[in-house]
């Protein structure tokens, strides 16, 4: 006989539910054959259990048989056995015309025994129907306690001492109904042998929706997210070494796998690097979908403490991977405050289920259970450039190599701050914009998006001054366009010349400008910065060293990976303090200023950005430091006919002024555009007191309080 199929997992429910209201009716029909119920169902005990009812529960099993053969009892007995058949005869008819029914899905993936699986569709029965929950009751001759509990689903399920053992292995904490949290225990109350027996066995929500076919849900915030990589075609840029890394990893982890080791595939990189579409990968490779757990999102983030996850938020993670037969990716455990952290741990070590971890680099992990990890890298100029042709088409645009080249050596970012950038140019420019115009668009991008902290370590820069403002010997204009040059055609040398491959460390730009005080160094720094289109941030020593060890190291690593995030321009002034030379250790302090010299040495070669270090003494940089120096540019003390330049250049043309002799105040007062720059306010300040013009008169007045102020003599007749 034939009873068609179930066509949904609904359809089954509904089925199951029917069967379990026979099963109901079966036993209250029992109940009432041996004396355990009165005969009338609205007639309740109201608070105490009558003394037939205790000697007929005593004498239940002696008397079960005979009660079997009452014709009400025997009706749906029948009727039970009969479903039985049927429903496994659609169930068997749904697989074989390739309906995937829910119920039949879940036991297999939590590996649910006979019995477990008949609990759980009770639990879920007494959850939606309520029919079942009010016969629930009156079995337990307590209206108040319509639930199932152990008590219950052994009166129901078993018939022998033996079966109710093996119910009660079934419903242990270890056991997967409450280690996979299907069944739930109410708050306040441990799923142990010593309080299960009247705990209320209650479905999980998430549970009764899958059973029903309801949708996936994406947790708070957005914090479960099921990808299917097969319908994933992004552009992704990796190295050979990279893949063939990933490739022996994935191996390694299908034969640990098949061993049953548990094992967990942790892939290490900074954000942005493509972790998830390597994962993603993973993913396709084993033939099943990704579910991409956030754990940040699970909770609100405490400034300075972090995010302190749900008690059951791994859990209900876990429990929906195997609902989705997927592979748990798990990500954002940087953010998480340490107990919480502490608790995903213990919880992984304890589960079976096969996952990944994408972490940024640093966090350690405690796992005892077997890891293979592969480690991405920022990507090369080279990968930068290919990432910048590989994605630009799925904007609608097209950047051809030199436009690719420019902006991989321009921009350290990430493929997504690639692919974010692009999306955001197409919603300013539109489709296929012209290259200026689109080139214009992605730098503006990239730069709204350089959320760095630089600024609470370092001072920001704003010049005014340009090219033609700098007044500098040719050899020292030389040394600054030669500096201008190297980086405009970094993208020549390092990535179409192949400079990269060669240079793994050093691929950044550092510059010493030595010379006196006030002949230009910084301005010329904020020059150049303002010619590369950079920001330019001083370094304020006294706010860096500590004197506490470990400190200054600590303080300059956070310098140096804010500026490499900003793409700014670092300006050391007076770098003598740090970049000064080693000495001999004859204490502990000079230990100390070795392992602060030792450290910066360490972090100049791995920055990838522009430094430069201002010093009045060029010969005590330490020797390592300046074999490092992209350029070293030399600012001598201005020349007569250079100082006359500074007198005329740096008073502003809506100063008042008279006749100005400035060859002769060049050549009489040596002073450098520093001093020159403060001489001329004095004189203005002078003449606007007096409400007059500015004179020659004032400017040497002025010139000779500067020269006195330096401890030169200043002759009469040069006043």
């Amino acid at each position: 006989m034939s009873f068609g199929w179930f066509r949904n997992g609904r359809s089954q429910l509904d089925a199951e539910i029917e069967r379990v209201r026979v099963r109901v009716a079966e036993r209250l029909a029992l109940a009432q054959a041996v004396g355990l119920l009165p005969a009338r169902l609205d007639v309740l005990s109201r608070g105490f259990i009558a003394p037939e009812a205790v000697a007929a529960d005593l004498d239940f099993t002696g008397r079960l048989e005979a009660a079997r053969s009452e014709p009400e009892v025997q009706a749906h007995t029948e009727r039970r056995l009969r479903l039985e058949v049927e429903h496994a005869d659609m169930v068997a008819r749904a697989a074989e015309v390739g309906v995937q029914l829910p119920l039949p899905r879940l036991v297999a993936r939590f590996g649910l025994s006979e019995l477990a699986r008949e609990v759980l569709v009770l639990a879920v029965a007494a959850e939606v129907d309520g029919g079942v929950r009010r016969a629930l009751g009156f079995l337990a001759n307590d209206q108040t306690r319509q639930f199932l509990d152990l008590d219950l689903a052994g009166d129901l399920l078993c018939e022998t001492p033996w079966q109710r053992e093996a119910l009660r292995d079934d419903l242990a904490a270890a056991a997967p109904l409450f280690r996979h949290r299907l069944l739930v225990p109410p708050p306040g109350t441990e799923a142990d042998d010593s309080s299960l027996l009247r705990m209320p066995l209650r479905p999980a929500a998430r549970v009764v929706d899958y059973l029903r076919d309801i949708e996936t849900p994406t947790g708070p915030g957005g914090a479960l997210r099921r990808v299917d990589p097969k319908g994933q075609d992004e552009p992704w840029i990796a190295s050979p070494g990279l893949l063939a890394a990933f490739d022996a990893a994935v191996a390694g982890f299908l034969r640990l796998d098949e061993e049953g080791s548990r094992p967990v595939l942790l892939v290490v990189g900074p954000a942005g690097a493509g972790k998830s579409l390597l994962l993603r990968r993973f993913c396709a490779q084993l033939e099943r979908p990704c579910l991409e757990v956030a754990l940040d999102r699970f909770g609100a983030l405490v400034p300075g403490v972090g995010v302190t996850l749900p008690g059951d938020a791994l859990a209900r993670s876990l429990r929906e991977a195997r609902l989705q037969d997927a592979v748990p990716i798990f990500s954002g455990l940087e953010a998480l405050e340490p107990a919480s952290l502490a608790r995903v741990v213990d919880a992984l070590d304890r589960d079976d289920t096969p996952c990944a971890i994408e972490v940024r680099e640093g966090l350690a992990s405690a796992l005892w259970r077997p890891m293979l990890r592969v480690r991405l890298q920022s990507p090369t100029i080279a990968e930068r450039a290919a990432l910048w042709r590989g994605l630009a088409p799925t904007q609608g645009q097209s950047l051809d190599d030199a436009a690719a080249g420019r902006l991989a050596v321009r921009h350290r970012v990430t493929g997504r701050s690639i692919a974010e950038a692009l999306a955001e140019a197409r919603s300013r420019e539109g489709r296929a914009a012209p290259e200026g115009r689109l080139l214009a668009a992605l730098d503006r991008a990239l730069a709204d998006k350089q959320h760095h902290a630089l600024g609470t370590l370092a001072t920001r820069i704003t010049t005014t001054a340009e090219w033609a403002d700098l007044v500098v010997p040719d050899e020292t204009r030389a040394g600054l366009e030669d500096l201008l040059a190297t980086y405009r055609y970094r993208a020549t040398l390092l990535y179409e010349w192949g400079f990269e491959r060669r240079l793994s460390t050093g691929q950044g730009l550092s510059a010493l400008f030595e010379g006196p005080p006030g002949t230009g160094k910084t301005m010329a720094a904020g020059v150049l910065a303002r010619e590369l289109d950079a920001e330019l941030f001083q370094v304020d020593i006294s706010r860096i060293v500590s004197k506490w060890i470990g400190e200054t190291e600590k303080n300059l690593a956070r310098i140096f990976d804010e500026a490499e995030r900003a793409h700014a321009v670092l300006l050391f002034d007076e770098a003598d303090s740090l970049f000064g030379k080693r000495t001999d250790v004859k204490s502990s302090n000079d230990r100390h200023a070795n392992m602060e010299v030792n450290f910066l040495l360490q972090r100049m070669d791995a920055f990838k950005g522009i430094t430069i270090l201002t010093s009045n003494f060029g010969g005590s940089i330490d020797e390592a430091f300046a074999r490092r120096l992209t350029a070293r540019v030399n600012f001598p003390a201005p020349s007569a006919a250079e100082r006359a330049r500074l007198w005329a250049s740096l008073i502003p043309t809506a100063v008042p002024k008279g006749p100005i002799d400035y060859p002769s105040l060049g050549a009489r007062f040596e002073l450098s555009g520093g001093h020159i720059r403060n001489a001329i306010l004095k004189a203005a300040v002078a003449a606007a007191r007096a409400g007059t013009s500015v004179t020659q008169e004032h400017l040497i007045k002025a010139a000779g309080v500067e020269y006195r102020s330096l401890g030169r003599l200043v002759r009469d007749d040069e006043e």
